[in-house]
């Protein structure tokens, strides 16, 4: 957690970045953790593994082999082609684009290019979910129709793309599901590594 060691107790906490209720200084001679609000019994416990960074979800797949629940950061740069007939040799150029949104709880709560003010909330302990939702869409009003155009058309371009559908991907991940629930059930852990894999591959 600190980038130093392994934490005692402090690496069996789970990460959540909308359930926040802790903070933490990590420094060379220890950790303090520090819960941010009253728990009761039986209530998880939540940290961060942003390191107060803004990570997308891509970056926490990567790192940690999960998903955010709630919020999930999604940003990547976008190359557009698009014809450029004032340049000198007439051809067309590339256009280069960041694009990212925000997943909140809820249907439809997406912030769609969401400034730095709101993404500085995720792994704050401070987060307060009913504002960012307020902010969320006071947002979302204040976008161009040209801004949404843009987005809708390159997000519908990226899904199109994709290898399978959400229907299949719904499908195969039970499937997964119901083979690691067997196996448990089974008690059968020989050679796990390779029947997780399997299933997996």
């Amino acid at each position: 957690a600190a980038g130093l060691r392994f934490l005692p107790v402090y690496d069996l906490l789970n990460h959540h970045n909308g359930m926040l209720n802790t903070e933490c200084l990590a420094v060379q001679e220890g950790v303090t953790l520090t819960t941010t609000t009253d728990i009761p019994k039986g209530d998880e416990i939540f940290n961060s593994y942003g390191g107060g960074q803004v990570n997308t979800v891509a970056e926490m797949f990567r790192k940690y082999g999960f998903v955010d629940e709630w919020p999930q950061y999604h940003s990547w740069e976008q190359r557009d082609e698009e014809s450029d007939d004032d340049d000198d040799d007439g051809g067309g150029g590339m256009n280069t684009m960041t694009m990212h949104f925000l997943v909140l709880p809820g249907q439809n709560n997406v912030a769609i290019y969401p400034p730095p003010s709101m993404l500085s909330q995720i792994g704050d302990n401070t987060l307060d979910i009913d504002d960012l939702l307020v902010e969320t869409e006071k947002h979302n009003q204040g976008l161009s129709t040209q801004q949404l155009i843009h987005f809708s058309k390159v997000l519908a371009y990226l899904i199109a793309t994709l290898i399978t559908t959400v229907e299949e991907d719904t499908v195969i991940l039970q499937q997964m599901n119901d083979n690691l629930r067997m196996m448990i059930s089974q008690d059968n852990l020989h050679g796990e590594i390779e029947e997780l894999m399997d299933i997996i591959c």
